[in-house]
């Protein structure tokens, strides 16, 4: 019986390399397509095997096979498509138009960002020129001692120094030479002055005597805080007996006219300085000519140095005059001498008389005003300190001084009205800038010009926070 021999069927392979792809420049090809059925081979490839004998060939069979993948799947009813063209139009790169969107976004997110941060810097300044005007005066004024705030007076500032020099001594001469020093005098009595003679005694706690040489008043005591303040005055004082036993260090004082007086124990000194220049005996002595040379010139020096002193002591918002400051300098003391040397020694003291600059301006805006249209407004006088200042009748410049003061005021004032700065800034917060004219013209008449600038340079209105807005008055031109 012959044997049917079974022979594989080997279909031939399919590749995405057999799939037709469309023309990429405007040709037009169909998304789908029918599959065509494909006819097998003439003669299915046989595998070989082990030959044997006998073996009965199978007829060729034509077989139509068509071509489906190797599992049969369910077929999907097909729907007819239209024709598409692909059109890739090289010139334009491709994203552009997005590019171009996200830059502009950035843009405009750099300019926003840029307008917050600069609103939180936002500042306004503002510089006034205020209304001045130049005017002739010739004031008399009088003015009182220590008046309270807000009242026209004046004050005295003293000082006290000396000055030493050593220069080349002569014979020796029988010498006898009187210490000296500066005291201050208490008045703790009552609030009204105490006189004191000339040539009144003060005795130290070691009963030294020293004296006055010329009158002096102590002004009375007041209450400072809620603490009563004794009145005093510095006095200079010479011993009562020449000699280096005088020569003493500081110390308590008394004065002995006063015993069995309640004064006694209410009006008292201290002393300032230790009491030197007391000498008795022989001594080398400076030529008279060599004497008189170096007194000038310690005089000078000293009275610059005085000076100095005063300044360094006046407040801010007070103004000394030139003419306005005495000097009491004294004879000229010579110390002990080693070998061929001497010491001279000049000292002195310098009186002041100051007045609060606000308060002056005022008086002698009064005084002037038939001179002004002052319009209601208020004014001050800006540059006082070039005016001439000239006591009248028998004023003495000391620290003694305790009634009025009389002088003259005489030159080119010039005056300046005044405007509230508080009210200003208050009335330019929110404000548009151009709206700054018409505000300056209803309510501050005193103002004469004023120029503003704001930051940024965009903002066109006056920040709402007064700490932003910044008011600086221009100097006059002098």
């Amino acid at each position: 019986m012959k044997k049917n021999i079974v022979q594989d069927v080997v279909f031939p392979k399919r590749s995405i390399r057999d799939v037709e792809l469309p023309s990429r420049r405007k040709e037009t090809a169909p998304i789908y397509a029918p599959q065509k059925t494909v006819k097998s081979s003439p003669r299915p490839v046989a595998i070989s095997r082990k030959e044997e004998p006998e073996v009965e060939e199978v007829e060729d069979v034509e077989k139509e096979v068509k071509s489906e993948p190797f599992f049969p799947r369910e077929r999907v009813r097909e729907t007819p498509r239209g024709s598409y063209a692909f059109d890739y139009n090289t010139d334009i790169p491709p994203h552009k138009e997005s590019r171009i969107g996200l830059w502009i976004s950035l843009a405009l997110f750099v300019i926003a960002l840029g307008f917050g941060v600069s609103a939180l810097f936002v500042s306004a300044k503002v510089t006034i020129t205020p209304r001045t005007e130049t005017i002739p005066v010739n004031a008399s004024l009088s003015a009182l001692k220590d008046r309270p705030s807000g009242e026209f007076g004046y004050q005295i500032v003293s000082v006290s120094g000396s000055m030493d020099k050593s220069v080349p001594a002569g014979s020796s001469q029988k010498v006898e030479k009187k210490a000296s020093g500066i005291l201050v005098v208490y008045n703790k009595t009552s609030t009204a002055p105490q006189k004191l003679i000339a040539n009144t005694r003060f005795e130290s706690a070691d009963g030294k005597v020293f004296r006055i040489s010329a009158p002096v008043t102590i002004p009375g005591q007041k209450t400072e805080n809620g603490k009563v303040v004794p009145g005093s005055v510095e006095v200079s004082v010479i011993a009562d007996q020449p000699g280096v036993a005088y020569n003493i260090g500081l110390s308590d004082f008394t004065v002995p006219g006063l015993k069995g007086d309640p004064r006694f124990t209410t009006i008292y000194a201290r002393s300032k300085s230790p009491m030197s220049g007391g000498f008795s005996g022989d001594m080398k002595v400076v030529d008279t000519a060599l004497e008189e040379t170096t007194k000038k010139e310690l005089e000078s020096n000293l009275k610059a140095k005085l000076k100095n002193d005063i300044i360094s002591q006046i407040p801010v918002n007070f103004i000394l005059f030139d003419t306005a400051l005495t000097y009491d300098i004294k004879n000229i003391t010579q110390k002990d001498s080693e070998d061929s040397q001497a010491v001279l020694e000049l000292s002195g003291s310098a009186h002041a008389l100051i007045f609060d600059k606000i308060e002056l301006s005022k008086a002698l805006i009064e005084a002037s005003k038939s001179n002004l249209d002052t319009a209601g407004q208020p004014l001050s006088v800006v540059n006082i300190a070039d005016l001439t200042f000239v006591l009248t009748g028998n004023n003495q410049i000391s620290q003694q001084s305790t009634g009025p003061v009389t002088f003259t005021l005489t030159g080119d004032a010039q005056v300046e009205w005044l405007f509230d700065e508080s009210m200003l800034k208050n009335d330019l917060l929110g404000i548009k800038k151009a709206d700054l004219v018409s505000i300056l013209q209803a309510k501050y008449p005193s103002i004469q010009s004023a120029q503003v600038k704001i930051l940024p340079l965009w903002k066109q209105s006056f920040p709402v926070d007064p700490l932003k807005v910044t008011i600086i008055k221009a100097s006059p031109i002098k």
